[in-house]
């Protein structure tokens, strides 16, 4: 097939990278910032309510008053869970100096009616499970290029310090369950990276004494760095895919799973081969209509190669077989192997011989025996 003979698909540019590094915007501020925000007007008061993390809720769950639970202690709890929950009022920063001022918020916040904070808790779920969807990306998005480099200038200090966040009060916060996961995700990457480079200056010592078994060793190292790789992408698709369309990760696999063949055998799914982006359907679809093969029918090629090649090693293996048994048929029955003949018993074999003969009473017994006297 001639290049003129392709078929080239083009697709406009705002539809190329549905999955690109952009859908991490979010998960950056509730990383970097440490929450993230939403805006309302109550009775003329603009407020920038945040999520809440893990330290802030067991601060709010010692204000629960010991004793039955009433109205007015279900009340005390709610105002003490907004009064948490606001960054700031008509552009006032409150978590700089919450600490002392936390009492007074509580009462500004107890002066709403009723519906009003039960809207404001309504909204603030949203937030809250908003960044609890977030969370799944956090292992994938560390492992982002740009991340990386952002990680460098981020791992000498700690996360939610003001010269990183530049909001007065972070670091009184505490860290969330993301910031947790990044920070401990990160570590652990640096360590592999140093684990990989001296596995690399190794393989680069030893291949001067076995270059030829380092190069085997080094192939096996790219195929394993490849399926790395192709696993971690069809993992990051399924979490990135789940949190676009605010559905569980664990619906949407399902490796391992039996289906029915068209013939009626059953198989399990070891992996799916499908395309996230819009280049890769591009991509197989120009391949489709120029007739050239794509990954599944590579896949079965390859298959196809394999299992011949096992055929003709059981076709070699039965004609060699098949040849032993017509040479051991050709063996008279009851011969003796001779073993190795060597000097000091050749005379005595030629004797033997000619005894058989003589006795056997063969015409030529003499004329043989004579000719085989030493």
């Amino acid at each position: 097939m001639t290049d003129s003979d392709k078929i080239n698909i083009e697709i406009p540019v705002n539809y190329q990278d549905p999955f690109g590094y952009e859908v991490y915007s979010e998960l950056e501020k509730l990383l970097y910032n440490g929450f993230l925000t939403s805006h309302a007007n109550v009775k003329g008061f603009h407020f920038v309510f945040k999520t809440i993390n893990g330290s802030e809720m067991t601060l709010i769950d010692y204000m629960r008053v010991p004793g039955p639970i009433g109205l007015k202690n279900k009340y005390l709890y709610e105002d003490y869970f907004i009064a948490y929950s606001i960054f700031m009022i008509n552009g006032e920063n409150l978590i700089d100096k919450r600490p002392e001022s936390i009492n007074r918020i509580v009462k500004v916040v107890s002066k709403f009616t009723s519906a009003e904070k039960s809207l404001m808790v309504k909204e603030l779920s949203k937030l809250n499970n908003k960044a609890v969807r977030l969370y799944p990306l956090v292992e994938f998005y560390a492992q982002e290029s740009k991340t990386r480099i952002k990680w460098y200038s981020l791992r000498m200090g700690s996360i939610n310090e003001v010269k990183y966040t530049g909001i007065p009060g972070t670091e009184k916060l505490g860290l969330n369950t993301a910031q947790r996961t990044f920070l401990s995700v990160s570590h652990v990457l640096d360590r592999k990276d140093q684990a990989e480079q001296d596995w690399v200056n190794s393989k680069f010592i030893a291949g001067a004494f076995v270059g030829k078994e380092m190069n085997r060793v080094h192939e096996q190292d790219k195929t394993r760095i490849a399926n790395e790789k192709r696993e971690l992408e069809e993992l990051k698709s399924a979490a990135i895919y789940a949190y676009l369309n605010n559905k569980d990760t664990t619906s949407t696999k399902d490796a391992d799973k039996i289906i029915t063949l068209s013939d009626g055998r059953r198989a399990r799914v070891v992996r799916h081969l499908k395309s996230d982006t819009a280049q890769e359907l591009a991509k197989e679809l120009s391949i489709a209509l120029s007739g050239e093969m794509d990954e599944h029918d590579k896949i079965i090629e390859e298959y196809s190669r394999k299992m011949q090649e096992e055929q003709k090693a059981r076709d070699l293996a039965a004609s060699r077989t098949a040849s032993v048994r017509s040479l051991s048929s050709l063996i008279p029955e009851g011969s003796k192997s001779l073993g190795p003949v060597t000097d000091g018993n050749l005379i005595q074999r030629l004797s033997k011989l000619r005894t058989d003969l003589e006795e056997n009473g063969l015409e030529d017994a003499d004329r043989s025996s004579s000719r085989y006297k030493p």
